[in-house]
Order: structure tokens, then C-alpha cells, then sequence
């Protein structure tokens, strides 16, 4: 292939069409939801009212599970490394079936908006804050990363402003999520997997079909050592790719994403019954498989394609991330508007992981801060004036009925949350606009802060997940081993993860050459460039830190939080509060209580709880 400058590359009219259809399109669902529902509640916005379709829900997880980064990176992953990378996908097997069996039921059951609402339920409302608090700030960095790096690596290679393509993609989907809540991120996550679908396909057919057919492409990775199937027990945590790396480090992980993020699990209990929350869950996962090889393979054709010429070596791109842009400029350049149906690609999948990330941040924040502090005002009387105040802001359709009878306090708490819309809405456009600034702060401040964001992002879940895990499987944990075991899972995994980043380890495997023997260079390159890989070092070239975050975490927080539990009046947590699968015999296991509270369509009856 012929390498050319990244001057010579930019978008024609019609990439630029396809690339803003796509964004009209996710905001015109964003809109149509918001006036279809336009007497929804803030529940209704939150979950759907809890009867959204099997089909548009597994669509939206598969949508959310691919970020930008996963386009990006992990294509740049089988360029530079090997296809050993596929074996996180066994990971992916345990974490989503333990999701599906034992964690999902037990918030399901309880009907929960907010999954950090279990927390209080089982421990206590500093833990509860404790654990929002903790996913906020896990949120706002990674979204924030989400929106930045796929910005920075087009615009450097497709000559698409950085500035704007923040500004747009937080816009518009902050736009859509907060006038049409969880169905309008539904459905848009639902166009949007079709878009990133065909973007690979179109991509991967046009780039074997150039290197001569995927003959061609197989051998040319298999002689360059990029198509391996090793499986290397080697328990060595600083080796790149191993089993223990890979498949039991991406099996926690992948449980930090699929069993305590609140943006996967707000989706399980969108729809009508646990039976179609767990199918949903079981059709997600090998379409999470088969995207995964088709990252896999892109980056296969990806290398077919540089033989012999490497873009990277040359210095026509400084960055790996930066491969499959300029890849794509280069090999469906001549047909207009294919370019940019890529990049849609590319933003549809930044779009599905912020304006989830933004509806979630909005949940969490209208159940767990709002909500019970409005709950405390229902102790006594307003005063007339401050019933006018609540009025005004809660809308004027309730102005007349609250002037002509003050009556209860609970009144008015009614009515706030009868209007909580407003708030969700302002909460969603709050969350949006600090995301959009926190992007912007990442690109002046370089690479640097793409790596700590992105390692907080693995250190920060693994806590939050270990602090719902003692919750549902060991009932002998209490409110002080919860709280302290989080706050010291946290400070051991920042200080592994930090230290990692100020003080890398020599790496101890040889990456694959690289040649530039084949090369006819047309155009200017960047001579003389320091090859970095900002993607890679901060999310799959450093996947070992997975094995060590999660034995670092779970060693810390559970035995903490057992060690805490000494000597401190004993448990008997709710059997409801527990999975079937939990460390002790309740007054009834779980098994039998979740039967109980199914009817024979298989809907739930309300579950009453009680706070321990």
C-alpha cells in the first residue's frame, strides 16, 4: 500500500453528510421519546416503566460494552502485538453468566432505580453515599476519556477539528439522554450498533479485497507472528498476555462493567420480567464475542495491508491509535461518504458509552442524593411561601392546586418528584456539560491524563464491585467492614495503579517487528518521531494490571471487611438482600425467595424490604 502524509488525507462533502445523519438521527430519537413520553415521570424516565423490548435492550448493552476505545484500540492491539488479545473474550463467558444467574436477580427483585439503593438496604446510607460517590467520580473520568481520545486521533488524521467533534458528540448525546431518559438511549444505542456493524464490515471486506483476500491476509499475519492462539500459564504478572492476565483478569474486570456499573445494570431492570432481563444478558454475550473478533480481524487486514510498510515506523502516524483512522482514509477514501460512515462508527460508539454514562450519573444522583433529602422534608410543614417557591420550580400546572391548599408536606414531595423530569433533565445536562469540560482538560493537558483516567477507571471499579459482592455473598459483612474495606480497597488499588503509571515496570515481552522495506512514500511524513502509544499503554498493552487490581482488591476488601466484622453485633441480613449462591443459610435462601416473588407470567410482585 502506498503510505501518504495525513495532510494529504480530509474529508469530502459527503463523509461530512453521512457523519452529521448520523448525528440528526440519534438526536431525532432523543426527540421523538421525549414527545411520545412527554407525561413520563422521572421513574418512567429512568427505567423505561420497566417494559422496554428484549431486541433494542441487548443492542443497547452491545453498544455500550464497545467504546471508542474498543474500535480504536483494540484493532491497534493485533496490528502491533498478535491476536493473543481474543482471550479475554473466555472472560467475558464467567463474568456475564455470574451476572446473569447471581447478581442480576437480587437487584432485579428489589426493583431498584439506583443499584447503589441496595447498599442502604444492606448497610447503611454512608455506605450507600460512600458507593455513589465512588461511581460518580469512576464515570465522569472514564466519559471524559470516551469523548477526548477518539477526538484527538481523527482529527490528527482526518483532519477533523478536535474542538468541535467534543463539542458535538457531548452535545447530542447529552441532548437526547436527558429529553428522552433511558428509552431514547436505548433505541439510539440500537441504530447505533447497526452503524459501528457496518462500518467493520464494510472496512474489513474492502481491506482484505486490496490485500489480495483473506488467503493473503492469514498468511501475511501468521509469517509476522500476529496470528497466534497460545495459551501462556506463565503467572508472571509483569508478562503482557497471559491466562491469568487475560481471562481471569478480564473476567473481573468485565464484572466491574456488567455486575456494578449502574449504566448495565439500569438496563436489566428496564425491561418487563427477570426472564427477559437474564435472556437479554445470554444474547448479549456472543454478540460481545463476535464484535470482539471482528476488532480482531480488522486489525488483521490492518496488517496485511502495512506488510511491509509500517505507518507507525515510517512516522506517517505518532500514535497507535491512530492506525485504523489513517487505515481507513487510505483504503475507502475513494469512495466518498465510506470514510465517514466509519467515523460515525467510531462517534456512534463514544456517543452509546456517554449518553449512558450521562443517564446513569442522572439516576444515581436523583435517588441517591435528591430523593432522600426530599424524603427528610416530609417531617413537617412548609411554610406558605416556600410551597409558592416549590410551585414555581416544580411547573405551573401544579401552581393552582398547591396556593389554594398548602396541606402536607408530602404533598409537595409528591409533586417535586411528579415533576422530577425537570430535575433528571437539568441533572443529565449538568453531568453532559462537566463532561465536555473535563475532555477539553484532558487534551491540554496530554497523554497523561488519558492513562490515569483510564487506570482509575479498572481501579476504581474492581472496589465497587468487591463492596457489592461482600453485600450479596458474605452476609457475616457489615456496615463498618463495608465502609472501611472500600476505603482501603481504593487506597491499595491507587496506590498499585498510580505507582504503575509513575514507575513502569520494563516490559518483559519482545513485541513483533515492524518493517518499512516495502514502502513508496509519497507526501511529507513526521521524521524523526517518537512512537507512543497512548491507547495501548493505558488499556491493552498494560492488561496485566488486570490480575493485579483484582487480586489486590479482593484481597483487601474482604478481608477487611471480615476482619471488621469481629467482635460487632452479629447479621441476619433479609434473605431478599442475598444471592442463593451466599456464604451462610438465611431465614430462607434466596432461590426460594425469588420464586416466591415471581408470578406465574413470570412479572415481579412488589417486594417489600426492610432497612437494616
Amino acid at each position: 500500500m502506498v503510505v501518504t502524509s495525513t495532510r494529504d488525507l480530509s474529508f469530502h462533502w459527503a463523509d461530512y453528510v453521512v457523519f452529521g445523519s448520523v448525528l440528526v438521527i440519534s438526536a431525532g430519537i432523543g426527540v421523538f421519546a421525549a414527545i411520545k413520553h412527554r407525561r413520563a415521570t422521572a421513574e418512567q424516565l429512568l427505567t423505561g416503566n420497566r417494559k422496554l423490548p428484549l431486541v433494542p435492550v441487548t443492542l443497547s448493552l452491545t453498544a455500550s460494552f464497545m467504546s471508542a476505545i474498543f474500535i480504536l484500540g483494540i484493532p491497534a492491539e493485533a496490528y502491533i502485538n498478535s491476536t493473543e488479545y481474543w482471550l479475554i473474550g473466555l472472560g467475558y463467558i464467567p463474568a456475564q453468566l455470574i451476572t446473569c444467574f447471581l447478581i442480576m436477580p437480587v437487584f432485579y427483585k428489589l426493583r431498584l432505580t439506583s443499584a447503589y439503593q441496595y447498599l442502604e438496604m444492606r448497610f447503611s446510607r454512608t455506605v450507600r453515599i460512600m458507593g455513589s460517590l465512588t461511581f460518580t467520580l469512576e464515570m465522569l473520568l472514564y466519559m471524559a476519556v470516551v469523548m477526548y481520545a477518539p477526538a484527538l486521533a481523527l482529527s490528527q488524521v482526518t483532519g477533523l477539528s478536535m474542538e468541535v467533534s467534543i463539542l458535538a458528540t457531548g452535545l447530542v448525546c447529552t441532548f437526547y439522554t436527558a429529553l428522552g431518559g433511558i428509552k431514547a438511549v436505548v433505541w439510539t444505542d440500537a441504530f447505533q450498533v447497526l452503524v459501528i456493524f457496518t462500518g467493520f464490515l464494510a472496512l474489513m471486506i474492502k481491506g482484505a479485497d486490496d490485500a489480495g483476500g483473506w488467503g493473503v491476509v492469514f498468511h501475511r499475519a501468521r509469517e509476522g507472528a500476529r496470528f497466534t492462539w497460545d495459551l501462556d500459564l506463565d503467572p508472571d504478572p509483569f508478562v503482557r498476555h497471559t491466562f491469568w492476565t487475560l481471562v481471569v483478569g478480564g473476567t473481573f474486570t468485565s464484572l466491574t462493567v456488567y455486575a456494578s456499573n449502574q449504566a448495565m445494570l439500569q438496563r436489566y431492570l428496564s425491561v418487563r420480567n427477570i426472564n427477559i432481563a437474564r435472556t437479554t444478558i445470554l444474547l448479549h454475550l456472543p454478540i460481545s464475542e463476535v464484535f470482539l473478533v471482528i476488532a480482531m480481524l480488522s486489525g488483521l487486514v490492518m496488517y496485511a495491508s502495512y506488510y511491509n510498510c509500517d505507518p507507525l515506523k515510517l512516522g506517517v502516524v505518532s500514535k497507535a491509535d491512530q492506525l485504523m483512522p489513517l487505515f481507513v482514509m487510505e483504503t475507502l477514501g475513494e469512495y466518498p461518504g465510506l470514510p465517514g460512515l466509519f467515523v460515525a462508527c467510531v462517534y456512534s460508539a463514544a456517543l452509546s458509552t456517554v449518553s449512558s454514562g450521562v443517564n446513569s450519573l442522572a439516576a444515581v444522583t436523583l435517588e441517591d442524593f435528591l430523593r432522600p433529602w426530599m424524603d427528610k422534608l416530609t417531617e413537617g410543614r412548609f411554610s406558605a411561601r416556600l410551597h409558592t417557591i416549590m410551585t414555581i420550580t416544580s411547573g405551573i400546572a401544579r401552581m393552582r392546586t398547591l396556593l389554594d391548599t398548602p396541606g402536607e408536606v408530602e404533598d409537595v414531595s409528591a409533586c417535586f418528584f411528579s415533576y422530577g423530569v425537570l430535575v433528571f433533565r437539568s441533572t443529565a445536562l449538568f453531568y453532559g456539560l462537566v463532561t465536555i469540560g473535563l475532555a477539553y482538560l484532558a487534551g491540554l493537558m496530554g497523554s497523561t491524563v488519558l492513562q490515569i483516567s483510564l487506570s482509575i477507571f479498572g481501579m476504581v471499579g474492581g472496589p465497587l464491585l468487591g463492596l457489592l459482592v461482600v453485600g450479596i455473598f458474605l452476609p457475616c459483612v457489615n456496615s463498618w467492614g463495608a465502609g472501611i474495606g472500600l476505603v482501603c480497597s481504593l487506597c491499595v488499588s491507587l496506590w498499585v495503579g498510580v505507582g504503575a503509571i509513575l514507575y513502569p515496570a520494563p516490559r518483559s515481552t519482545q513485541l513483533p517487528p515492524l518493517n518499512t522495506e516495502g514502502c513508496n512514500v509519497t507526501g511529507d511524513v513526521i521524521t524523526n518521531s517518537t512512537l507512543t502509544y497512548t491507547f495501548l499503554d493505558s488499556t491493552v498493552t498494560e492488561s496485566s494490571l488486570n490480575w493485579n487490581y483484582t487480586t489486590t482488591n479482593a484481597t483487601t476488601r474482604w478481608t477487611t471487611g471480615i476482619v471488621c466484622r469481629i467482635n460487632i453485633t452479629p447479621l441476619s441480613p433479609s434473605s431478599s438482600l442475598l444471592s442463593s449462591a451466599s456464604a451462610c443459610q438465611p431465614l430462607q435462601t434466596y432461590a426460594n425467595g425469588l420464586q416466591d416473588g415471581l408470578s406465574s407470567d413470570g412479572s415481579e410482585q412488589d417486594v417489600l424490604t426492610t432497612r437494616l
